[in-house]
């Protein structure tokens, strides 16, 4: 997950635009988790002034992958109209 994480960040149309940010429950206050009915890891949230904008994803395969990027690109470009 993280090589996947890092490699988005680098991405031209992320920069500056979307920020990761990986929260360890044992390590984090659980406030986050139990916000956003956190119960397995990884979960991408979709976060925007303090509200969910997007269902969240739970595993990480191919297709869920595709679909991560997917809902970024979409709040991107819905940002931008």
């Amino acid at each position: 997950m993280e090589r996947l994480v890092n490699y988005w960040s680098s991405l031209a149309n992320y920069v500056d635009r979307v920020l990761f940010v990986k929260c360890n429950k044992e390590r984090s206050k659980n406030d986050i988790f139990e916000k956003y009915n956190v119960e397995a890891t990884p979960t991408f949230l979709f976060i925007k002034n303090n509200e969910q904008v997007a269902s969240p994803y739970t595993a990480l395969n191919p297709g869920a992958t595709a679909q991560i990027m997917a809902t970024i690109n979409g709040l991107i470009n819905s940002k931008e109209q």
